[in-house]
């Protein structure tokens, strides 16, 4: 936004520092597993908070931390596209990054892309996912059946992990003899 002070981060840069933060970690922490967790396109807090009167009013009376998300007309709409631009790059780049480390085979380092935040639409979720009190954080319902989506993506294949947030999905149980795949 114009009237932010702090610009995001390049994606250049956000893949430069993702880079180094997991070779400091491949280099000092033996037997780690990184889960590397996509993020979803945060512009669509605006389009479920539109379903609610009260969110608007929240909205236009209490300005909130990331008010390129709710700004209105043309200009948010031009605000929030960069905003999910951006957020697509970033993805590309933890897969690009986790790719390269992973190609160097190690029996103490794993990283696994988790992408099941990265295709959601506002549209598959409820109005419950945002908090009431500031309607742009994620709500107690929202956390849960985040950290559901995650766990089944840790116990899912790569090839078989769904870019879509089920949340309804059950959740994956493993057994005795399930490991969490790496590949």
């Amino acid at each position: 936004c114009k009237d932010v002070q702090i610009q995001p981060t390049s994606p250049d840069d956000y893949e430069t520092y993702f880079r180094d933060a997991l070779q400091a970690l491949r280099a000092r922490i033996p037997r780690l597993l990184v889960n590397v967790v996509q993020i979803f396109n945060v512009s669509q807090v605006y389009e479920v908070s539109l379903r609610s009167a009260h969110c608007r009013e929240v909205h236009r009376v209490i300005p909130i931390e990331c008010s390129c998300a709710f700004h209105g007309g043309e200009e948010g709409d031009k605000l929030r596209k960069k905003m999910d631009e951006t957020a697509v790059a970033y993805n590309q780049r933890l897969e690009k990054v986790t790719k390269e480390m992973m190609a160097t085979p190690s029996d103490s380092f794993a990283a696994v892309i988790q992408p099941g935040f990265r295709d959601g639409t506002a549209a598959d979720l409820p109005l419950n996912f945002i908090s009431t009190l500031d309607c742009f954080h994620p709500s107690l319902f929202a956390h849960q059946s985040m950290a559901k989506v995650l766990w089944n993506s840790m116990w899912t294949p790569a090839p078989n992990k769904t870019t879509t947030f089920r949340f309804l999905d059950p959740y994956v149980c493993p057994t005795e003899v399930t490991t969490i795949p790496i590949d």
